[in-house]
């Protein structure tokens, strides 16, 4: 007998954000696998539709009520306040806006199972994805209201984090902690992403099932052609405001021009985001503003292709004591690119699971900031050996481990699924 599986999920959000890819993702192996899917999303997803075994069932979108509405606060008047105050007060109005929303959305989804006849009981699972925080309130309720035979609960981040308003911290805590003792599987996108959630309880349900990539987006890439005598590096992504840092990598490239090593000339930086500005400053520092290009806001064929069209690909994320296993979506897609990556990782905490991912993968370079006297001299010489090497008419230095490529692909990743729904 064929399973069906119920999968709730804000599908389809801004197309470089691949993070957002993955209910998507998982919905169609599962389909390919046999399985029958319903999906209740906050977003259309057209191509579903096609696919015999799919319905899609999309809550009403009126989320710009007067209740939604009435918190729209502007905090453009209260810039001259504290940076901390008004840090949280900004915090504190993205997470009411939020809640509200989520909400809203919540009840518009017990409606609409009202109104379609769903009968949550007659799935073999449901997997929701958090974000959104609607996922989570219409998981809860799919298990104790209408008493799903097994909610897998699915984090692409903790509820909580130290971008959370201290405010509503409590809530937060409050609500994580209900999934995670209501939901018959909890699974989480990295270790360290796990253990801030179940904070080491709950080991017999919890399990690690990484982002990837998939070798169908990377299919009928438009070829960006690019000047021959420039070694081009790119980031994509969000840079959270200057959270994520490549101040690191305009360090080495300014040293190593100024002790005549390299040509700035021969270089150039491409960045494809809403954080320019941050970026800028980052590299006016060192007074390589004109090495970096802004390419503004990609979607996702766009970036995909100025990927494939780069030598060095970039990435930026974080490891510390009060927040750990930031692996993200973009670093597996990466992986999927098959491109030498230097990675940079900020905070206090070594031995990150991005540092952990490249080594056994042999990725290319991952320099920490928490190990800088080691790190930075072999971030140093990497960059000035694939300079030397493209300048040469080389290939780059870049012999990856296809076995940890693997593990990334979303057609591995949805059997792990596939095991879960069968436990």
């Amino acid at each position: 007998m064929c399973k069906r599986i119920l999968l709730i999920s804000e599908l389809f959000h801004p197309a470089n954000m691949i993070g957002a890819l993955r209910p998507s993702k998982i919905a169609k192996y599962l389909l390919l696998m046999g399985y029958k899917v319903d999906i209740i999303s906050r977003e259309k997803a057209e191509d579903f539709f096609t696919h015999p075994n799919c319905r899609m069932f999309r809550i009403q979108d009126n989320i710009n009520s007067i209740h939604v509405k009435s918190y729209n606060v502007n905090l453009s008047c209260l810039t001259g306040l504290k940076k901390p105050i008004f840090n949280e007060l900004r915090k504190l109005k993205r997470g009411v806006q939020s809640l509200l929303k989520a909400v809203k959305y919540k009840h518009n989804a017990d409606k609409l199972i009202k109104e379609q006849n769903i009968v949550p009981s007659s799935y073999d699972a449901c997997i929701t994805t958090y974000g959104p925080l609607s996922s989570v309130l219409i998981g809860l309720s799919l298990k104790k209201r209408y008493n799903v035979k097994k909610w897998i609960c699915d984090f692409r981040d903790p509820i909580i984090t130290i971008e959370s308003s201290k405010v509503l911290q409590a809530y937060y805590w409050y609500l994580q902690k209900k999934c995670i003792k209501f939901a018959d599987s909890i699974v989480a996108v990295s270790y360290g992403c796990l253990n801030r959630i179940c904070k080491g309880k709950y080991k017999q349900k919890s399990y690690m099932i990484p982002n990837g990539f998939s070798e169908e987006d990377l299919e009928g890439i438009h070829i960006v052609h690019k000047d021959s005598s420039v070694l081009n590096l790119t980031y994509a992504g969000a840079l959270y405001e200057g959270k994520r840092k490549i101040s690191v990598l305009f360090q080495v490239i300014s040293e190593l021009y100024h002790d005549g090593s390299i040509d700035i000339a021969n270089i150039c930086f491409n960045y494809a985001g809403h954080d320019f500005v941050f970026l800028k400053e980052q590299a006016e520092k060192y007074d390589l503003s004109s090495i970096i290009i802004d390419h503004g806001f990609l979607s996702r064929a766009e970036s995909l292709a100025l990927q494939s069209a780069s030598d060095i690909l970039v990435l930026a994320t974080w490891n510390s004591k009060k927040e750990t296993g930031v692996v993200s979506g973009k670093f597996l897609e990466y992986i999927g690119m098959r491109k030498p990556i230097l990675a940079l990782v900020d905070g206090d905490l070594s031995n990150s699971e991005v540092s952990c991912i490249m080594k056994k993968g042999n990725f290319g370079v991952c320099f920490e900031e928490a190990n800088r006297s080691k790190d930075y001299p072999i971030l140093k010489t990497y960059l000035y050996t694939q300079y030397k090497r493209f300048i040469s008419g080389k290939n780059l230095v870049f012999d990856p481990d296809q076995s940890v490529i693997d593990r990334y692909n979303y057609k591995n990743i949805a059997q792990q699924y596939l095991e879960l729904i069968n436990e």
